[in-house]
């Protein structure tokens, strides 16, 4: 069956795109969260606020057990091999934006401290440098949501 029916994580712009793979170091990570290292393992990015050097996102997985899985949808669990884009400047990404946030296009985002992003409220040098994701592609109002929503990201 042919992998272009499915709905992709990534959108991108450029050319020759790196990829990384790791072990999960914790369940809960979806294709499109913000990912840390630590101890050699991927885990949610966990600082809100907080460096995010390089910005590594999770993608579907590459090898899944049966079709149903090779969808943005399905979860890694504890111990999976979770697969990830180094994406560059420009490059587009199906991201997450936390519960009760909203974001307006063109609004800079920064990591919720659990793998999802924010809006950055007071934008300094430093966050442009360091914590930083990207900006709002497509306004997403996810005040009321309950869960995290999708989102289209520019990054940085």
């Amino acid at each position: 069956m042919a992998r272009a029916t499915y709905q992709r994580i990534m959108v991108q712009m450029g050319d020759d795109p790196t990829r990384i793979e790791a072990t999960a170091g914790e369940a809960g990570i979806y294709p499109g969260k913000l990912l840390e290292w630590s101890g050699g393992e991927f885990l949610r990015h966990n600082t809100a606020g907080g460096l995010v050097l390089p910005i590594m996102i999770a993608l579907e997985s590459q090898t899944p057990d049966d079709e149903d899985d090779i969808t943005i949808d399905v979860v890694y669990a504890d111990g999976d091999i979770v697969y990830a884009w180094i994406p560059k400047s420009g490059d587009h990404a199906l991201m997450w934006l936390a519960d009760g946030e909203t974001a307006a296009q063109h609004d800079l985002l920064e990591s919720d401290g659990d793998g999802c992003l924010q809006v950055e409220a007071a934008v300094d040098a430093t966050d442009i440098v360091q914590a930083i994701v990207g900006r709002c592609v497509v306004a997403v109002d996810n005040a009321l949501g309950g869960a995290p929503a999708r989102i289209l990201v520019e990054i940085r």
